[in-house]
Parts: C-alpha cells; structure tokens; sequence
C-alpha cells in the first residue's frame, strides 16, 4: 500500500457515491490496476469490481461526430441569433436560431460527457419525432417544399447521434455487464 492509498480510498468513496469526474475515474482506474491493496479495499466495499467499467473509447468516432454536429449548428446559426436573416420574422427566426444553439452546445457537451446521454434518450427521440412530423405535415400542407427543408437534417443527424450514443452508454448496456461482475465476483455488487 502506497502512501497515496488513503487519497484513493476517499475515491473509491466517491465512487460509490456517484461523485466522480471522469479525469478522476480515470485515474482511479490507473491506480487500481497497479495496487492491489486498494483493489481488495474497492473489491470489498463493492465500488468496483475486478473487471473495470466500459470505457468510452469504443464509441470516439461516435462522440467525435457528435461534436462536429454541435459546431457546424453553431457556425451555422449563432449568427442568425445576432442577426436574424431579412425578411423573415425577426423574432420567430431568433428563437428558432436560439433554440438551434442550444441543441448543439447539448451535441457537444455529450460528446465530451457521453456519460450524460442516456439522460437525453427521452429528448432526442421527442425531437426527432416532432421535427419529422413537422416537416411532413409542412410539405403535405404545401407550405414548404422538400428540398427547402433540407437545413434540418443536420438537426436530425445530431439527434440521433445523440441518442445512439445515449443507447450505447444507458444502463440496460451496464446492467448486463454489471450481472457478469456479480457473477464474477461471488455475488458482490459493484458499478
């Protein structure tokens, strides 16, 4: 036991908890795998079990597209906010530019916390749905043509990035894997 352990204890705590960053997951991770003293003690405590939690590496091309989304919606429409398009109803477009910013600072947000698109599940599928919707019942309507509505495919290509990632990383994925480590484990729980 190293005289760092007691630092990691307070993590393997927190752990438990439900408290940690993941830089600090990270090196929590990093400490584990050379100090077996701490390993029996997070074993013990059920915060971690010998087999570590998934990792968000397999999914990067996924994030790494998520992000670009986010950007390209802001360059795209940050100016809109600032400065409406001519012509158009200069509050309604602000809005819309508004609420199209913020959905890509959410992109880009989970794809530097994947951990936090679960939670979105919910949000991507509603707004995916009722863009689709819209957009349908626009066209159908006569009110717009299909090659004008192309602007929102952008939208709809975050959102299900978001939510495929959001799939890949929600707890039906961890609750499979977190049975083999009770499994594993003669039947102590672990994250």
């Amino acid at each position: 036991m190293s005289d760092d352990c007691e630092a990691y204890e307070e993590l393997i705590s927190a752990e438990i908890d439900g408290e940690l960053r993941s830089d600090e997951q990270r090196r929590l991770r990093q400490h584990l795998d050379s100090c077996d003293a701490c390993l029996a003690f997070a074993t013990s405590v059920g915060a971690m079990s010998v087999q570590k939690p998934p990792r968000f590496e397999r999914n990067r091309w996924l994030r790494a597209a998520l992000f670009a989304t986010g950007v390209a919606l802001l360059v795209d429409h940050v100016p809109d906010v600032l400065q409406p398009v001519a012509g158009a109803d200069v509050h309604v477009a602000r809005h819309q530019a508004a609420f199209v910013v913020g959905l890509a600072v959410v992109f880009a947000y989970v794809a530097w916390r994947p951990d936090r698109a679960y939670g979105l599940l919910p949000v991507t599928l509603a707004l995916g749905a009722v863009l689709v919707i819209a957009v349908v019942l626009d066209v159908v309507a006569g009110n717009t043509r299909l090659a004008l509505e192309q602007g929102h495919l952008l939208e709809l290509f975050g959102l299900t990035l978001a939510g495929w990632l959001g799939w890949e990383v929600g707890p039906g994925r961890t609750r499979r894997a977190r049975s083999r480590r009770v499994e594993s484990n003669g039947g102590l729980t672990g994250l």
